[in-house]
């Protein structure tokens, strides 16, 4: 009996630790500068293969009393390799991140980003977004 607790011993109290969550390599919520009608949230844990970060771009109207969010609001895996991001919607079908132009400042309080959102495909702008303190 004492051979049999033993060897389940280790095996029960390693199903029971608990899971650590990853840190984000960035955090905190960042509203764009010129219109501030766009914003950032980047989740401080996660605990899938990438970091989440949350876009918000407001409401469109359907009819007189309902809104639907904007196209392309919602949350999107990421990863940071060097000047570049690399996202991927959550609800979009294609398997692939796609890359695009990202800086973050030293102090870790302003950073710009291609504006991958905006509905002119052909017009892709740098925008610049501010840490909300």
């Amino acid at each position: 009996m004492f051979l049999i607790s033993f060897w389940f011993f280790p095996i029960f109290t390693g199903i029971c630790q608990k899971n650590e969550l990853k840190k984000s390599p960035i955090i905190g919520t960042w509203i764009e500068k010129s219109k501030k009608s766009d914003t950032l949230i980047f989740l401080s844990v996660y605990d899938g293969q990438n970091p989440i970060f949350l876009l918000k771009r407001g409401f469109d109207p359907i009819d007189k009393k309902n809104k639907v969010p904007k196209s392309l609001s919602g949350p999107y895996w990421y990863k940071l390799e060097g000047n570049r991001i690399l996202i991927k919607w959550f609800l979009s079908s294609d398997a692939n991140f796609h890359s695009y132009y990202f800086w973050l400042s030293e102090n870790k309080m302003k950073l710009k980003l291609c504006d991958f959102f905006n509905d002119n495909r052909s017009q892709k702008d740098t925008l610049t977004f501010i840490k909300e303190k």
